[in-house]
Order: structure tokens, then sequence, then C-alpha cells
């Protein structure tokens, strides 16, 4: 497996590079939304990130009717940093509900594919928790990947209703990638740092994701000491 961790925004990305280096990581996360990169204009932010020389993957956070627009901006940063990886976390506010959003989704990703596929760049797509009213059932999985088998799916286990949920999901698509972070699963949406919520990973990892080998990006904002924690909890528990 590779561990990656957060570029955290509200840092400097030198710093966060070093803190990555210096504790095992094999690469960062990148934020992307309509605001720029890591909240920065992107030409900006982008010398930065080239100088660090460091591996990293986009997270684009995007409404559903902003995916394609976007594409140009992403395909520009790709080809400044050689990625040949990129997540895209489709998501659509309720007050904004557009006519048929899985179909438009499935729409934007049939776009994104195919341009992302001139560049020899892998597309993850991420499931949502149901705080938002796409990509979060199996249903909608298995229509949007039917469509787009040459997506990938990364799945976030912060995001899932139980343990049920998840199973459904798993067999409709085996996630290549995973976000890490804890819940308690009575709240519709959190992300904390690993042992305080009340997920069963090692069940998970027994079960469901038994014979996971992908990237793994423990999607924890908070303390060094927490991201750590949360890296060396994970690797003590699929070692088990």
């Amino acid at each position: 497996m590779q561990y990656g961790c957060l570029a955290r925004y509200f840092n400097v990305y030198s710093n966060e590079v070093d803190f990555a280096r210096r504790n095992g990581f094999d690469f960062v996360q990148l934020w992307y939304d309509n605001k720029g990169l890591m909240l920065k204009p992107v030409a900006e932010i982008l010398p930065e990130i080239k100088r660090a020389n460091f591996p990293a993957i986009v997270h684009a956070v995007l409404a559903v009717d902003e995916i394609v627009d976007h594409l140009p901006c992403l395909v520009g940063i790709l080809r400044e940093l050689g990625h040949k990886q990129i997540i895209i976390h489709p998501v659509c506010a309720k007050s904004l509900l557009v006519i048929n959003p899985l179909e438009q989704l499935t729409d934007a990703i049939a776009v994104a594919v195919q341009t992302f596929a001139a560049l020899d760049v892998t597309l993850f797509v991420e499931n949502n928790s149901r705080l938002d009213p796409i990509f979060h059932d199996s249903e909608e999985l298995e229509y949007l990947f039917a469509k787009n088998p040459a997506a990938k799916f990364l799945l976030d286990i912060a995001h899932i209703d139980d343990y049920e949920h998840l199973g459904k999901l798993v067999t409709v698509r085996k996630p290549e990638m995973l976000h890490i972070a804890d819940r308690n699963l009575a709240n519709i949406h959190e992300h904390l740092p690993l042992g305080q919520g009340n997920i069963d990973f090692e069940r998970i990892f027994r079960t469901e994701l038994a014979d996971f080998d992908g990237k793994v990006v423990f999607e924890v904002i908070a303390s060094d000491e927490a991201i750590i924690a949360a890296k060396d909890y994970f690797v003590k528990l699929i070692k088990r």
C-alpha cells in the first residue's frame, strides 16, 4: 500500500511536504475547488508545489454542473505536475439540486474520463455521505460505473451509513483508493482522527476490504500527532 496525508491548505505547503517526508508518507493530497488549488489561485501555488518535488494527487471537489467547466484548468495542472491520477469528488447541495443529477454526473464523468485519457491520467470518483444527495447509494455507483467502466472507485469509509451499506458499495465496484477517517456512525457526516469515532476498521479490513492493496489517504485535518497516530494505527491493524 501507499500512504498519503492531506496537504493542509491553511499551512505553508513546503512545511506540509516536510511533514509528509519525515513521517513516511508516500504522497500528499491537494485540495481543489472552484476557489482554486489549495484555496489559492492556481498560478500562485503551482510553482510552490513543483519546487517541493513530492508526489501528490489532486482531489477536485466540484458540484455536478461544475465538473466539465473545470476540466481545462485541471488538465493544465496535471500537465504541469506530470500527474497520472486525479480524484473527482462530486457534490450537489439539495438547495441547488439539478434535474436528473445522476445522469448529469454520469455524462460529466464520461467527458472527464475521455479528457484525462488523452493525458494517460486515471480518474477516481469518490462516494458521498448521506449528507449529499448524489453518488451515495450502491444503485448510483452501479449506474455511473456501468456507463464509465474506465473510471476507478475511491471509497471514503467515513461516508458509509453502516457495514451493510459498505458491503453493497464494494460489491458494485472494488475500490482502488481509500479515504480513511473515523466517524460516529450515528452522525450523518464527520471526519475524525482514528479512534475518536466508532467505525470498526478491524472488522472492515477482515471482511469487505480484506484484499485491498491500493492507495490510502488519511483524511484527518488535525494536529501532526493525530495524523501520525492515524497512520501508525492503520499500519498495525493491517499487519495483524
